[in-house]
């Protein structure tokens, strides 16, 4: 949860970081909460924040990848399993119960192959759009990486004048 609104405030809350709010305030405070503060420890830091937020989205989205890889594949056991009914239907019914039996196989045959999809399609685009997200937060974060070295590399160029 980076918020973009606050961006027009991030120069100031990096150059006094006990100003920052919100999750970006969290992340400024911890990169610069050092006593001497260098080009390497906020490399550092940052790395461990980009680890720490995007590998957290990372773990759900391979499970979100799973179900939806999952989901024809299980309308498609459901297919075969209604076909089998269809089939035992056939081989054992008289000639009144041979119609109702095959629909009924069918129809489950149908059913499986319809939800599987249903699931699935809406998760693809799920995955998409957190996909999608996670791109913005790795951007957010590289786009705060950047002020904050370089308002290090201005702090140190005024600090040996």
């Amino acid at each position: 949860n980076l918020n973009h609104k606050s961006q027009k405030h991030w120069a100031k809350w990096i150059n006094d970081p006990e100003t920052s709010e919100g999750r970006v305030g969290e992340i400024v405070r911890y990169v610069q909460d050092s006593p001497k503060v260098t080009a390497k420890k906020i490399t550092r830091r940052y790395d461990e924040v980009r680890e720490n937020i995007l590998s957290s989205i990372d773990r759900r989205l391979i499970l979100l990848k799973t179900l939806v890889g999952a989901a024809p594949l299980s309308g498609l056991l459901g297919t075969v399993m209604g076909m089998l009914t269809t089939f035992l239907g056939l081989a054992t019914s008289g000639r009144g119960e041979t119609i109702s039996s095959i629909a009924g196989g069918i129809k489950e045959a149908l059913i499986t192959t319809q939800t599987g999809l249903m699931v699935a399609l809406p998760g693809v685009f799920i995955t998409l759009l957190i996909q999608q997200k996670r791109r913005e937060v790795a951007a957010t974060i590289a786009q705060l990486e950047s002020l904050t070295l370089l308002h290090c590399v201005e702090k140190e160029d005024i600090s040996n004048k």
